[in-house]
């Protein structure tokens, strides 16, 4: 791992952890014992290392993503909870510290994260329910764009780290809850049929 990286993936920690104001450059030199002169050279301000590291995340979970949406082998169900599972893996790692600074202090940067997010997660899951369409586990007169719009809205206005915090449910519970209520109305009696094997492990 070379210098860049070191400094992207610790940055990246700590700016989740703590916020974006109340990491300085002092803070991640002397972690990584080099000089600000040698970390100027790389980066050339904090604000460009935040969009690096904040940016190359969204990179991982979309390679992640992929990965999940290319392995044909599991049913369509599976990958769409597995796809549902990184997302969520991924927003938990979001404190309520860094979301309110980086809203004050970043706002630019804050609002292309959410497009490119949103962006990612229409694309794979606009893919894999036209894919449970193709293979007849979801209706196919389902209003996609809708549906995914409503899917996001409870995605990210119930498990949030601010929302988690005041109930007592895991992010796996309430996932699993959404997952019902959403499904019980978008698949077939095939699509049903293959989700109660999904949950039973294949016991009946």
């Amino acid at each position: 791992m070379d210098l860049r990286e070191k400094i992207i993936n610790l940055s990246r920690e700590f700016f989740l952890s703590s916020g974006f104001s109340g990491i300085t450059v002092e803070d991640i030199s002397a972690e990584l014992g080099i000089s600000k002169k040698t970390f100027y050279k790389i980066f050339p301000d904090k604000k460009t290392l935040l969009k690096t590291a904040i940016f190359s995340q969204i990179s991982i979970t979309e390679e992640k993503i992929s990965n999940i949406f290319a392995d044909k082998n599991k049913p369509v169900i599976e990958r769409f909870k597995a796809l549902s599972e990184t997302l969520i893996a991924s927003t938990s790692r979001i404190t309520l510290v860094f979301i309110r600074d980086i809203k004050k202090n970043a706002p630019e940067i804050w609002e292309e994260m959410r497009k490119k997010r949103k962006v990612l997660i229409i694309k794979y899951f606009t893919r894999i329910i036209d894919e449970g369409v193709e293979n007849r586990v979801i209706r196919a007169d389902l209003d996609k764009e809708l549906f995914i719009m409503i899917y996001l809205a409870a995605i990210e206005n119930i498990i949030n780290p601010q929302v988690l915090s005041e109930m007592e449910y895991s992010a796996g519970e309430v996932l699993d809850v959404i997952l019902t209520m959403v499904f019980e109305g978008v698949l077939t009696e095939k699509g049903r049929t293959k989700l109660k094997e999904l949950r039973t492990g294949g016991r009946t």
